[in-house]
């Protein structure tokens, strides 16, 4: 006699089914955990031979881009002058003395109390026009009063009609110099005698109301510019030869060096040297650097290649 299934029996029956069902999924699962693999494999391989191929291209670039004419260029006190060089630069010793640095032009208005009303009472109501002048360039600017304007308001409408002004390549500011009186100051955006301000009325007087004038020095509270033209443009002493430069960055002043102006010396102070060599410690660091990345893909190619016995 046969006897019945019991439930547990069917159970277990079904669970081999379903097993047997499930493994060509496995089977494919694992097909392609194996291809992911290998995938993954490729393409670390790739990126590690990207990189020994830039390092290689590195080491064989020929003439100024060639990585073994690399300089490096040091100062010999840093609070005065910076320095970097380039391929072109010459291994050599240079002498720089820092005269005066690059400055921009300022002219400064008259001293005027906050709460009076006497630019604006000197001048009435109507539309003030005047020219600022930069590296050969005239701007207009114009601003328009109701002749009611206690000089604070003034001067901060001027103020915003120059700000407002496309490429007058000045900027006008407000210094309160005491709790109850302002001074206008208009500054030129770049350094150097090349961008020294020229400025000129052409209707109603406003510049000379408020005392804002270009070619009288500046004296206590009267306005005028605040330096000479001699005093805007950076001066160094190379090697005996005078230098000049509207910035604080003198490139190629000396072939391949880049030197950055940061302190005025005094007279009497000993100038500044600047070293050019040949980047030594660099070269050693880039051949040592494709020395690993060579290494590194032998490395991993022994390594994911091995045979297991």
């Amino acid at each position: 006699m046969v006897s019945g299934f019991s439930s547990g029996n069917i159970e277990l029956l079904l669970e081999s089914y379903r097993s047997l069902e499930r493994e060509p999924i496995r089977q494919l699962e694992s097909r392609k955990s194996g291809i992911d693999n290998r995938i993954k494999l490729f393409n670390d391989l790739k990126s590690k031979l990207s990189a020994l191929s830039t390092l290689s291209k590195d080491l064989s670039y020929s003439g100024t881009t060639s990585f073994f004419g690399k300089k490096t260029a040091s100062s010999s006190d840093e609070d005065y002058l910076t320095v970097t060089a380039t391929s072109t630069a010459v291994a050599t010793s240079t002498s720089v003395f820092v005269n005066q640095l690059a400055k921009a032009d300022k002219v400064v208005s008259s001293q005027f109390t906050n709460t009076g009303t006497d630019i604006a009472t000197g001048l009435g109501a109507g539309t003030f026009n005047f020219d600022v002048t930069v590296n050969g360039v005239a701007t207009p600017v114009s601003v328009l009063l109701d002749g009611t304007e206690d000089n604070e308001t003034l001067l901060g409408k001027v103020s915003s009609a120059v700000n407002n002004a496309t490429g007058a390549g000045i900027r006008a500011s407000i210094i309160k110099d005491s709790s109850s009186t302002s001074r206008m100051v208009f500054t030129s955006t770049e350094t150097g005698a090349d961008y020294e301000m020229t400025l000129s009325d052409t209707s109603g007087g406003l510049l000379s109301a408020i005392g804002i004038n270009d070619s009288v020095a500046a004296n206590g509270t009267t306005g005028g510019y605040v330096y000479d033209t001699s005093e805007l443009n950076a001066i160094a002493t190379i090697d005996g030869i005078t230098v000049t430069s509207n910035t604080n960055t003198l490139e190629d002043v000396v072939t391949g060096l880049t030197i950055s102006l940061k302190k005025q010396q005094e007279i009497g102070e000993t100038p500044i040297t600047v070293n050019a060599e040949n980047d030594v410690e660099g070269i050693k660091e880039k051949l040592q650097e494709f020395i690993d990345a060579y290494n590194g893909v032998l490395d991993f190619i022994k390594t994911n290649t091995a045979v297991n016995t």
